[in-house]
């Protein structure tokens, strides 16, 4: 269940990117501190995906890094990321051919729907239970889903005693795929 929800602003492109860096870092930090995140807690964050302009892509991968590094320095567990495809496929059923970027954001906010529409009216993103407005919170709607899959992970972690980064392995969950099944919206919804 998630218990909330947000943004971490970022500064206009109007500023040198090392001081929106900084500035951006000193929020994570203040996030966490509010958090209380420690070594009891666990950080995960969505892996890399395509994107057209690699100049966007560094950026985003610095921003990851610096939640990762952050949690490390707190000495909170940072067992790996989670494939965008892997949400997908395991959360989503989608298989197969990548389909268009819309589709794929339209089945994303229709899987967040039906796995937390009352938490996400708790939390004040969505007024109606049909959800119309969350696809305005397509980032939210993706970090629900990525945490989403990596508790099906910790479950399996635990549920077979193994060490948490040996399961956010990418080669361990290739040739592991079929024991990541998530389960379906309703034994979620019922806590099954």
């Amino acid at each position: 269940m998630p218990l909330a929800a947000g943004k971490v602003k970022s500064d206009p492109p109007s500023m040198l990117l090392a001081e929106r860096f900084r500035r951006l870092q000193r929020r994570i930090e203040s996030l966490f501190d509010t958090l209380g995140l420690g070594k009891q807690d666990i950080l995960v964050c969505e892996g890399a995906t395509s994107m057209k302009d690699p100049h966007n892509a560094m950026k985003v991968e610095h921003v990851r890094s610096i939640f990762e590094t952050l949690g490390r320095s707190r000495a909170t567990c940072v067992p790996g990321r989670i494939n965008p495809r892997s949400v997908q496929h395991e959360i989503m059923g989608l298989y197969g051919k990548q389909i268009p970027r819309q589709e794929v954001k339209f089945a994303a906010v229709q899987t967040a729907l039906a796995l937390f529409a009352k938490d996400l009216q708790r939390l004040g993103l969505i007024s109606e239970v049909d959800g119309e407005d969350l696809g305005q919170h397509q980032d939210v709607v993706d970090a629900l889903l990525v945490g989403q899959f990596a508790m099906t992970r910790i479950e399996a972690a635990r549920d077979g005693s193994l060490p948490l980064e040996e399961v956010f392995q990418e080669s361990n969950v290739r040739s592991r795929n079929s024991s990541w099944r998530a389960m379906d919206a309703n034994r979620i919804s019922k806590g099954l």
